[in-house]
């Protein structure tokens, strides 16, 4: 008598995403921020309202948004980090979420490489967000000085895609 091999299974391209999402969100919710005990609650039950609705609907953005900035309030910087990543592979063409992850990075992470990476992408995605420009020459100026060079090029570039940006022309003057 032969046993019969077992048939793999193969998860299709969303399955595996849908598993993912799944993973990400439902994580345990560390709480390393100083918080009042209400507010500890009502962040707890946000993120379980999210994960709800990220269970109901991966593909959704503003769901990974609200959990990797609940995430990042409560200092679970990981967390919000896994959210935002996994909305950036979702949907690499956007732009807020690659501001989050930057400002993140610059933040909380202190990784300045990975900072401007996310930046530079952001306004990638978007010439018009004027506010990726200045984050990354707030990055460049107080961050990480090395880069101060590369200050006024962008602020520039930013200028010729807004023309009519006067934070863009204030910044440059400063």
């Amino acid at each position: 008598v032969t046993m019969a091999q077992p048939t793999l299974v193969s998860l299709s391209e969303k399955e595996k995403l849908q598993q993912q999402a799944l993973h990400i969100a439902s994580r345990n919710i560390l709480i390393q921020a100083s918080l009042s005990a209400a507010a500890e609650t009502q962040a707890r039950e946000k993120i379980q309202e999210l994960v709800i609705m990220i269970r109901e609907n991966y593909d959704a953005d503003a769901p990974w948004l609200d959990l990797g900035a609940y995430r990042r309030v409560v200092g679970d910087y990981e967390g919000a980090r896994d959210a935002w990543e996994f909305l950036a592979k979702i949907r690499p063409k956007s732009y807020v979420v690659f501001h989050n992850l930057g400002d993140l990075y610059a933040y909380q992470f202190k990784n300045y490489p990975k900072a401007e990476e996310y930046f530079l992408k952001s306004i990638s995605n978007a010439p018009g967000n004027i506010q990726g420009y200045i984050q990354l020459v707030t990055l460049y100026q107080y961050l990480d000085p090395s880069k101060v060079s590369e200050i006024e090029p962008l602020l520039l570039k930013g200028i010729a895609v807004n023309s009519q940006s006067a934070n863009l022309r204030v910044t440059l003057a400063g």
